[in-house]
């Protein structure tokens, strides 16, 4: 079993290296320009992984307030 839940992940290592790996070596605003894109694109897919989460955890909460409540019916007839 793992020791950890859910791991939220560097945003630079979920960012497209090519976004900062292709610029010219000589220009370091080209580099530096990369590696904010690529930040920023780790950052919306984090926001993405979070949203995901949330709706699953809110399908889970739904389905057991629906089973306690079919157990709470039965238990009254």
């Amino acid at each position: 079993m793992p020791l950890v839940r859910l791991q939220v992940r560097n945003e630079y290592g979920l960012g497209q290296p090519e976004l900062y790996k292709e610029a010219s070596r000589e220009d370091p605003k080209a580099v530096l320009d990369g590696v904010a894109v690529a930040g920023l694109v780790g950052i919306l897919r984090q926001l993405g992984d979070l949203a995901e989460l949330r709706v699953a955890r809110q399908i889970v909460t739904t389905m057991l307030v629906k089973e306690l409540s079919k157990a709470v019916i039965k238990r009254i007839d």
